[in-house]
């Protein structure tokens, strides 16, 4: 079950850059996959791709200790994958925005979100 998360951000550098430095950090570890969209010539859209069983583990870890929505445990899994794994100066507004909430966790009718969230509410 996958489930998705958007974040919008200045645009950071062309497309094919921005984009490289993110293969680098899931290269050395991050889950998942991604795709840069650029929106305007000033904004430009990261979309990640998460599967839940994947994360479901981590992601209950953040949600039990600190109480944490599991929409933004999740983003902030992710950002904690990403700048675990690269020190590129490229994706730290990304990384920011992930841990401030300014991104969109969704899903599609695959009841990713649904599901992390019935994985994480079941009992240790």
């Amino acid at each position: 079950m996958d489930y998705f998360i958007a974040v919008p951000v200045p645009r950071l550098a062309e497309a094919p850059v921005l984009a490289q430095a993110l293969q680098s950090a899931y290269d050395a570890g991050a889950a998942g996959w991604f795709q840069v969209i650029d929106v305007s010539e000033s904004h430009q859209l990261v979309q990640f791709n998460r599967s839940s069983a994947e994360d479901a583990e981590y992601i209950a870890h953040r949600v039990g200790p600190l109480n944490e929505d599991v929409s933004q445990a999740a983003a902030e899994q992710l950002a904690s994958e990403l700048e675990d794994a690269t020190e590129s100066q490229l994706i730290a507004p990304i990384i920011d925005a992930l841990k401030g909430g300014r991104c969109t966790v969704f899903e599609f009718g695959t009841a990713g979100l649904e599901g992390l969230r019935e994985i994480v509410a079941e009992p240790a």
